[in-house]
């Protein structure tokens, strides 16, 4: 299976980096970025790993990775990422 990502998860990720630079320097943001990644790989590889979360609208399984949360579903062949959102952020008002 795969993984593709949607374009609100697109700037998500981008704003992660920019974020991450600025806080903490490029190389760090590097790793930060290619560790969540990883985890997109795996969730790709293992859809079923994290728990739906049927109070969305629509359901979404979510998985944690550090400050964040990857909020995704399964798709045939695959999976697609929604959000990558920070563990502080309002969820109901960004999904």
């Amino acid at each position: 299976m795969s993984y593709k990502t949607t374009r609100k998860a697109d700037q998500d990720i981008i704003d992660v980096y920019v974020y991450g630079a600025g806080a903490f320097g490029v190389e760090q943001a590097e790793r930060y970025l290619e560790g969540m990644v990883s985890v997109f790989e795996l969730l790709g590889e293992n859809p079923y790993l994290a728990r739906e979360r049927s109070e969305f609208d629509p359901p979404v399984r979510v998985h944690p990775y550090r400050s964040h949360t990857i909020a995704y579903i399964v798709r045939d062949g695959g999976i697609l990422i929604i959000r990558v959102l920070h563990g502080r952020q309002d969820w109901e008002r960004n999904l």
